[in-house]
């Protein structure tokens, strides 16, 4: 029930009913209908599907879950910025300066969650392709433990464009994680492991790279930077192989021209770069040298059942040479 109210709020599923302004009531009767957002992330095979979904800018917080987020980050800059500074995702929109996120029935106003994704859309568009093949990877690489490289220097290292797409990302994350903890959500399927440690050599390897230089950069042994710049690898496939979903007329509010948010997916273009760096990082040694993968298992059983059939037809064989000798 409670992952169920965070695709509600990330616009996944829609109940039939309507009424998602209360989701503190009993919803297991409801009936839900799937949303385009909420087959993408049916489609995706990582740890926590929704946060990467979230993270190539395919969906936000479309229901206002988030607006007391909003509210305590308000309070804080209130503090913090005496100067008077502003409100990035707010800037040219003072309505949502003033709803500190909370979505109304005003199709008029974007909420800063909705702001907060079309910025990541707009960073994640302007990059190259081997610059999306290392955001992806903190995505799902994982840390393996023998990185000795801090993150804040792999950070400075990185060009100004990945770091801004990366900064937008953990203010969404933060939002996400908020959400989450506002639903009751098991830690176990709750977690959002963001992770800059290969980075730069799947970056690299994106980009060309040899074997030597990549493993130089990384640190790693070989087999374990086979297996994170192969984890990279199938996370950028599974994303560009989502299915396009065109907008309707339906889709898109005729007096303001927004898109519906239950209509979202990840952009087209996103797609592409995924695709380009997929393309390019499919070289040996990480690419499979075979169509499939044979387990050595199978291969022992099978040569097993080989023998075992040939003495039975030897024997058989034998067999039959012997009763035609006695009858001559």
């Amino acid at each position: 029930i409670a992952i169920t109210k965070v695709l509600i709020a990330y616009g996944c599923v829609v109940p039939k009913s309507g009424e998602t302004d209360d989701l503190d009531r009993d919803i297991d009767n409801e009936v839900f209908e799937v949303t385009p957002a909420g087959i993408d992330v049916g489609m995706l095979s990582f740890e926590n599907s929704l946060w990467c979904f979230l993270a190539m800018g395919g969906t936000w917080d479309v229901i206002g879950a988030s607006s007391t987020f909003d509210e305590m980050k308000a309070a804080m800059s209130f503090f913090e910025d005496d100067d008077g500074g502003f409100d990035e995702y707010a800037d040219g929109n003072e309505e949502a300066t003033k709803l500190d996120g909370r979505t109304t029935n005003n199709e008029n106003v974007k909420s800063k969650a909705q702001i907060e994704a079309e910025t990541l859309v707009s960073c994640l568009r302007d990059l190259a392709p081997g610059e999306m093949a290392g955001y992806v990877s903190c995505l799902v690489t994982g840390d393996t433990g023998r990185s000795s490289t801090s993150s804040i220097d792999v950070f400075q290292r990185l060009d100004p464009g990945l770091q801004r797409c990366i900064q937008v990302l953990l203010d969404g994350t933060e939002r996400f994680m908020d959400v989450q903890r506002q639903y009751s959500v098991d830690e176990r399927t709750s977690n959002c492991q963001f992770d800059l440690s290969h980075c730069e050599v799947v970056t690299a390897w994106a980009n060309g790279c040899t074997w030597s230089e990549a493993l130089e950069i990384s640190g790693a042994a070989p087999g374990d930077l086979t297996r994170i710049i192969g984890r990279a690898l199938d996370a950028l496939r599974q994303i560009s192989a989502l299915k396009f979903n065109p907008l309707r007329k339906k889709d898109v509010f005729s007096n303001t021209g927004f898109v519906d948010p239950f209509s979202r997916g990840i952009h087209p273009e996103v797609r592409r770069l995924c695709r380009e760096a997929a393309i390019e990082m499919n070289r040996y040694p990480v690419k499979d040298p075979l169509p499939f993968e044979v387990n050595e298992e199978e291969i022992v059983d099978d040569l097993e059942d080989l023998e075992d059939n040939t003495e039975d037809e030897v024997g058989s064989s034998a067999t039959e040479s012997s009763h035609d000798t006695e009858e001559n």
